[in-house]
């Protein structure tokens, strides 16, 4: 029991700690402004729009091509055993 209880007590201020000292996030590189890094940001977010866009229409295409009825083709696509373009040879 008394375990436990310095065990949260412990976990809790360890938790106080890393909110109060939550680290600064780092400035952006030199010769690299804000906007340079918010417009490369947008970019990598649009790029993943469309990445995103296009892998669900190609899912979607290929259920729509694999839930369509299969028919054979038809007879005279096969010739019917006649080999026309070759008779003349």
């Amino acid at each position: 029991f008394f375990a436990a209880k310095r065990a949260a007590s412990i976990v809790r201020r360890a938790e106080e700690d890393a909110t109060e000292s939550a680290p600064a996030p780092p400035p952006p590189p030199p010769g690299e402004s804000e906007e340079d890094v918010k417009g490369a940001q947008m970019t990598a977010i649009v790029t993943g729009v469309v990445s995103v866009v296009l892998a669900v229409g190609y899912l979607a295409l290929v259920q729509v091509m694999d839930s369509r009825e299969f028919l054979p083709p038809p007879p005279e696509a096969m010739g019917n055993g006649e080999w026309s373009s070759t008779k003349g040879l």
